[in-house]
């Protein structure tokens, strides 16, 4: 959040210049005073204040408070632009954040005053989901809690026959099930298996101390069952083999994230998927990226590509593929791939091959089936090619639940409408539900004066809103980003529009990330962030604090 959109009285401050900052102007306040300003954010940890101060007979003093409470005051010493963080706990909603400057000062030739920059947030880690394994479901014959002052709640469940213990676990989409055990060792280490809505997804040895196992894959999100099973009960020679849980937990994953908290991505042209181009790309704005997003169309019959998924992650970003069921050759009217034939199975041996793959691959992958639904661009829209709402999302719901089938539990399944201004089909007609979306992923373009069917140059907030929205409405607690934007270099000012994007994601609506499509698109626009030297600055001034 720019620190020039703070409000500010006029006798106590102004706005300046400054190639440094990072939206090319910071505000200045040159007495006691407060700039504040209100703020929508998700769960945050921490609040960054990057500032820098006017020395004077010491150094102008900053204040922060949240919400009318102080929550610290430091000495800005330093005279260049300096991140001064601020720990704490703030709940998901509308803040005040105020920053105070209570110590002017001027005389012997000086002034001191403070100078602000921006004020980020870092996200706040999800809590973990637990559950004692006491309270899961036993047969009374095959074990019980029994009390022990080392396990998380002083108890545990022993289980001392061949037998599964059950349980229902809910949590966000993306951690990992991590399941605390111990063995009772004979002849051997006892062995515990487990399965998530029925399918086992590993086998392990429990050691002879509470140790934690961790399932592979990534937690689909929702609710499902899990069970665990005691697979190799033994007694003989004067012991006897048993299985002790102690607890079980749905740890999420916090995703690398810069000091504003955000997932910065990008889909980008080249021979490895564009893989190395994105690369390139982040370094060139130093930025780390969190995904990478590449197409895939159905036609080409190409195997889940397994290599590439696996080059994204020794990156440190997780993949996302935007999975197409048509021939891109062949325009709208394309029958082999209508949504009732995708629902009537037309198309199950390749979608199973790629499920099975994706279970195989294991770890988190993000996967955008059937994108920009809403328009009428590609065969898959319910406008087109003899579709309709209701089959847009049987043949959304029977591509996720054959990948479920698989076992393909690590992947997150993104919603990704178009920008809603202009399109025939209402989102909620084309939601598929809450246990079938992990991620709603809009997509949206400032087309300026090259693609005039986008309505000329919009403002950031013309582009989102509406559907922003819309989608609060459909699913207030999903995450959101946008998994597709650029902007046209003609009608207007791309660096500028580019820092307005950041700014109004960050500080006016709960997107969670922002993936860039990185292509110059044959007859629309050249969307790239290298555009032009200015565009590429302000979009690597903006991620400093995104």
């Amino acid at each position: 959040m720019e620190a020039e959109t703070f409000t500010l009285p006029a006798a106590d401050g102004q706005v300046f210049t400054d190639p440094a900052a990072s939206g090319g102007a910071g505000l200045l306040v040159w007495s006691t005073a407060t700039a504040s300003a209100t703020v929508t954010t998700g769960a945050v940890s921490a609040i960054t204040v990057r500032a820098r101060g006017d020395q004077c007979a010491g150094a102008p003093l900053l204040t922060l408070s949240v919400d009318g409470t102080t929550v610290g005051t430091v000495a800005v010493a330093a005279t260049s632009w300096t991140d001064e963080v601020f720990t704490g706990s703030w709940a998901p909603g509308g803040h005040r954040i105020a920053v105070s400057y209570p110590n002017d000062f001027m005389g012997g030739g000086c002034d001191r005053n403070l100078r602000l920059d921006r004020v980020a947030f870092t996200a706040a880690a999800p809590a973990p989901v637990a559950e004692e394994a006491e309270l899961m479901t036993l047969p009374a014959a095959a074990g019980g809690p029994f009390p022990d002052p080392t396990a998380s709640a002083g108890a545990g469940l022993l289980i001392w026959s061949d037998a599964t213990a059950s349980t229902t676990l809910s949590a966000p989409a993306g951690g990992h099930l991590v399941v605390r055990a111990r063995g009772d060792a004979c002849a051997g280490p006892a062995h515990l298996s487990v399965a998530l809505d029925g399918r086992v997804t590993f086998t392990a040895a429990a050691a002879a101390t509470w140790g934690d196992v961790t399932a592979p894959g990534a937690w689909p999100g929702g609710a499902h069952q899990v069970q665990v099973s005691f697979t190799d009960d033994y007694q003989g020679g004067g012991c006897d083999r048993n299985l002790r849980l102690d607890r079980l937990t749905v740890q999420p994953t916090t995703p690398a994230a810069p000091t504003g908290g955000h997932l910065f991505g990008l889909s980008s042209a080249g021979p490895d998927q564009g893989i190395s181009t994105a690369q390139t790309t982040a370094a060139g704005l130093g930025r780390h990226l969190d995904v990478i997003n590449f197409y895939q169309a159905w036609v080409w019959g190409t195997p889940l590509p397994v290599a590439e998924l696996r080059a994204v992650a020794a990156g440190g970003a997780e993949p996302e593929i935007t999975w197409e069921p048509w021939d891109p050759r062949q325009g709208t009217d394309q029958p082999g791939y209508s949504l009732a034939a995708i629902s009537a199975g037309a198309h199950d041996a390749y979608i199973t091959s790629w499920a099975r793959a994706a279970a195989a691959y294991g770890q988190p992958l993000m996967l955008r089936w059937g994108h920009e639904m809403n328009g009428t661009w590609y065969p898959w829209a319910p406008a087109v090619n003899g579709g309709t709402p209701a089959a847009y999302i049987a043949a959304y719901r029977h591509v996720h639940d054959l990948f479920r089938a698989a076992g393909a539990t690590n992947v997150s399944w993104v919603w990704s409408p178009n920008v809603v201004q202009g399109q025939p089909t209402p989102l909620a007609q084309l939601y598929p539900g809450p246990g079938y979306v992990d991620v709603i992923g809009i997509d949206g373009y400032n087309g300026g004066s090259d693609v005039s069917s986008m309505g000329g140059w919009r403002t950031p907030q013309e582009v989102f809103a509406a559907t922003l929205a819309a989608v609060g409405q459909l699913a207030p607690t999903t995450p959101v980003v946008v998994n597709e934007t650029g902007s046209s270099e003609n009608g207007g000012n791309k660096a500028a529009w580019i820092a307005q994007l950041f700014d109004y994601l960050a500080t006016a609506t709960p997107v969670s990330g922002l993936f860039w499509f990185d292509y110059a698109t044959t007859g629309q626009a050249d969307w790239r962030l290298a555009t032009s030297p200015a565009a590429l600055a302000a979009a690597g001034t903006a991620l400093r604090g995104w």
